[in-house]
């Protein structure tokens, strides 16, 4: 099976056979080139992660960092990591792009057994003050128990 990926700055849409799923930012959120490009990286993941198509195909630039997170992803399926399809592509080095800042983190938080474990933990190892938790409303409605 196969997914097509499209992105559009605020939205992200994966068609296969199985259907189409969307993703996209409609709150208030900030619209600069670093947001559009982790919105790029990290909405595919969540859109295939259902279907786990074989081969995905998309219109824009995917990382080879994202590429190997989701690699793992499947691997924790028992499936084999997705061929990418990602023509007129070309790397982009994050060190260059975006430099890390010294002594400070961002972690994803939902608010469950994972998600509170690395907020102890990243602050345990930065400090409260250098430790940045980003929740995304909405993002996984399939375990949510309210919308």
């Amino acid at each position: 099976m196969k997914a097509n990926v499209r992105f559009f700055g605020r939205e992200i849409i994966s068609e296969s056979v199985k259907g189409c799923e969307r993703l996209a930012i409609l709150g208030k959120y900030p619209d600069t080139s670093l947001e559009r490009f982790a919105f790029s990286q990290f909405g595919p993941m969540h859109l295939v992660a259902a279907k786990l198509p074989r081969v995905i195909r998309a219109d824009f630039f995917v990382a080879l960092p994202m590429r190997q997170l989701i690699a793992r992803m499947y691997a924790s399926e028992r499936r084999r990591a997705p061929h990418f399809d990602v023509r007129g592509s070309r790397p982009v080095d994050f060190g260059v792009m975006y430099p890390p800042s010294s002594g400070k983190i961002a972690i994803a938080y939902s608010g469950g057994k994972d998600s509170i474990w690395n907020l102890w933990r990243a602050e345990k190892k930065y400090g409260p003050a250098n430790t940045l938790a980003a929740h995304i409303h909405g993002l996984n409605r399939a375990n949510s128990s309210r919308y």
